[in-house]
């Protein structure tokens, strides 16, 4: 059995591959990527345990059977040869892989056995979703999960709901809640007007975010009792549904907030890194003070002190000081694209809200964040 294939093609296949597999064990059954002839195509499968993937390149193909071997070894290699295709075929002694590309030859071992189920999505898709808006929503919804050492792997990502006509992603690690919208053609809850939801982990989430941007227009989204398809055309990701996760988060939701203040999101990104790196520990603790025309930071630690300063575009409701987590208000500048940002607080001990002033009609994001003890 051989194969040749674009080289570039190929290497673009592997590093959305390498997000999958599990590299770091001594298993080659979950670290390995399985090549098998579809027609004039090249099949490509691997299943971290987790998650799988499948997708295709175009191929010509010789022989019958499988080829399997581990995407690291495979992905580093092909970084470093020169040559428009690679030809990769059995090799007998190593039980793996003989490549050649240029005038670069390799032999590397594989595993044995049969290459990895990915199943099979229903007939009909929950919903239809632009890869650019699940990127967006994606990128707006995630960040919140839990990430501490005490982190459940199976908890630490986050829920897809989805409703008729809107499509949602949330994510909370019980101090703040990350939660983004979209309308979009062809979102049908199973349950009529009622919320479906599905648990995905974060490694799901990771990989999400490299196929949208791997150059598909759309994603189709299908569930089943265990798993969850996302089919981008010529490439499917199958997860394990997790149980849902944030069951009536929307009570700690602020329904007004009487101070409010606006920002460039720019200018509190770089104020609010300036000032976490004196802020350390989990909990990265520093304090706000609102004005009526700024917003001062004050991080104070054994390693020193910083202070900054943004100025407020528009402000109303007085003064106010209180204790917060600085990573959340840098997660939430990192992964919003607007230019102004909108922050509301409620009192030194209720929520505060973070949310894009220059969103679209279609889109919704915002952050809620709780205050810390000072």
């Amino acid at each position: 059995m051989n194969f040749t294939i674009d080289r570039k093609a190929l290497l673009d296949e592997l590093h959305l591959f390498a997000g999958v597999v599990d590299s770091r064990g001594t298993d080659l059954t979950f670290a390995s990527v399985t090549f098998r002839s579809v027609g004039d195509q090249c099949e490509l499968s691997a299943s971290g345990g987790e998650i799988g993937l499948r997708s295709t390149v175009p191929a010509d193909s010789e022989g019958e059977g499988f080829l399997s071997v581990p995407v690291g070894r495979l992905a580093a290699w092909l970084k470093e040869v020169r040559g428009a295709e690679v030809l990769l075929e059995d090799d007998d002694d190593s039980r793996g892989v003989r490549g050649r590309c240029g005038k670069a030859v390799v032999r590397i071992p594989g595993r044995v056995g049969e290459p990895p189920k990915i199943e099979t999505p229903p007939d009909e898709p929950v919903a239809t979703v632009g890869a650019s808006t699940m990127a967006t929503l994606l990128a707006a919804g995630s960040y919140a999960f839990p990430d501490g050492p005490d982190a459940h792997p199976g908890s630490a990502g986050a829920q897809i709901e989805v409703r008729s006509g809107e499509i949602r992603v949330v994510s909370s690690d019980h101090s703040r809640l990350a939660f983004s919208s979209a309308r979009v053609l062809g979102a049908e809850s199973e349950e009529g007007d009622a919320t479906q939801s599905f648990g995905i982990s974060m490694k799901t989430v990771t990989e999400l975010k490299l196929l949208c941007r791997a150059g598909d227009r759309s994603m189709k989204f299908f569930s089943a009792e265990n798993h969850l398809f996302f089919d981008f055309g010529h490439r499917l990701l199958v997860c394990s549904r997790l149980s849902d996760r944030l069951p009536e988060y929307e009570h700690v939701i602020p329904k007004e907030c009487p101070i409010l203040g606006r920002v460039d999101r720019a200018a509190l990104l770089a104020a609010v890194q300036s000032a976490l790196h004196f802020a350390p520990g989990e909990w990265h603790r520093a304090r706000l003070d609102i004005k009526d025309d700024a917003l001062d930071i004050e991080a104070d630690s054994v390693l020193g002190e910083a202070n900054a300063t943004v100025e407020f575009a528009d402000a109303r409701g007085g003064s106010l000081s209180l204790h917060v987590n600085l990573a959340h208000f840098r997660d939430f500048a990192r992964n919003v694209s607007c230019e102004s940002a909108e922050i509301g607080f409620t009192g030194p001990d209720r929520p505060f809200l973070l949310r894009p002033v220059d969103e679209d009609d279609t889109f919704t994001h915002f952050c809620v964040g709780m205050p810390i003890s000072p």
